[in-house]
């Protein structure tokens, strides 16, 4: 039950991401593309520090949250410009927070971001027909790449520890967040 009340939390905020995405002007409305992109980023930047009120905690300093949900969709949703600013409040928040899991989580915010601006580019290279399963393996895979970043804790036996303990349920909220948020926008957009 300790990890349940969290999850359902951050899903649950995860609902702010959608609201951000739908409220803000498409570049058809005629807004300018460069400052959709950065309305979109700071909301979704917003949204995915606001996640880590609420978090999922593994040892002292060490915790996992959604954050991850709007890190991964901000390239898809507004492009590189807003991926960037998107990772700069969970950035200033995680490093607020501080404790040994704090590099570790700046780097895979870091990580989220790049990840969704590579989404960004092949699906602007590629056509994709069904979003869904494209969508989990995208989460999966982002969430995989991002975990060796737990190595970066100075105790490497914790760090494996948290590593072999919990890279399931990081995996999990992970394909989670980003499934309730692709399809919250997809039916909001509808």
């Amino acid at each position: 039950m300790e990890l349940i009340l969290p999850i359902i939390n951050n899903i649950g905020l995860l609902a702010l991401a959608a609201l951000v995405y739908t409220a803000t002007p498409r570049t058809n409305d005629g807004i300018n593309p460069l400052a959709r992109a950065l309305i979109l980023g700071l909301g979704l930047g917003c949204t995915s520090a606001a996640v880590m009120l609420v978090p999922i905690p593994f040892a002292p300093g060490v915790f996992y949250d959604s954050r991850g949900g709007p890190l991964l969709m901000s390239g898809i949703l507004g492009g590189p410009v807003a991926a960037i600013v998107t990772a700069i409040p969970p950035i200033l928040m995680r490093a607020s927070i501080g404790g040994i899991g704090m590099i570790p989580g700046i780097v895979g915010i870091l990580t989220a971001s790049a990840c969704s601006i590579v989404a960004w580019w092949i699906l602007r290279h590629r056509k994709v027909d069904h979003v869904f399963l494209p969508l989990i393996a995208y989460a999966a895979t982002a969430a995989l790449i991002s975990l060796p970043a737990t190595l970066l804790i100075a105790d490497k036996d914790l760090a494996w520890s948290l590593l072999a303990q919990f890279a399931p349920i990081v995996i999990l909220v992970n394909v989670a967040s980003v499934t309730v948020l692709g399809l919250i926008i997809s039916v909001e957009t509808r």
